[in-house]
């Protein structure tokens, strides 16, 4: 399949594992109450280690300790499959979106936001992250 060579991503909580693409870069970042997981596609530039640059596209989940939904204002949407459950992903703005808020087992909330590249890979990405999504599954 397209996504056997991926490496598999799994929470330091156990929630949810999912598949990333091998040669993209990894951020985990759990030094506040919400626990921040970013993936990052090769080729962009980043201004510190962990400081995307400003064009630099993202895959973004969020952990949050409760579920909170947030107002959404899209240009767009679509439904994609998460864990076999519909969700909604708005586009908020040409390159940047959020998906439904998620309930994960445990109660707590996910909060899935995205950013596109302003340039020629930007429909290729947008792919991959909703690639990326197909292959979550909570533990």
């Amino acid at each position: 399949s397209a996504t056997a060579d991926w490496k598999t991503y799994r929470d330091s909580s156990n929630i949810f594992q999912l598949k990333y693409p091998a040669d993209w870069t990894t951020i985990d970042d759990n030094s506040s109450d919400n626990h921040i997981i970013s993936f990052y596609p090769t080729g962009y530039q980043f201004k510190a280690p962990g400081e995307p640059a400003e064009n630099t596209p993202y895959l973004r989940i969020t952990i949050l300790p409760y579920v909170m939904g947030r107002g959404v204002n899209p240009i767009k949407a679509k439904s994609i499959s998460i864990d076999d459950v519909s969700y909604k992903k708005f586009y908020e703005s040409a390159t940047e979106g959020v998906i439904e808020t998620i309930t994960a087992p445990n109660n707590k909330g996910l909060m899935i936001n995205f950013k596109l590249p302003q340039d020629s890979k930007m429909s290729s990405i947008d792919s991959v992250f909703d690639q990326i999504l197909s292959t979550f599954r909570f533990d």
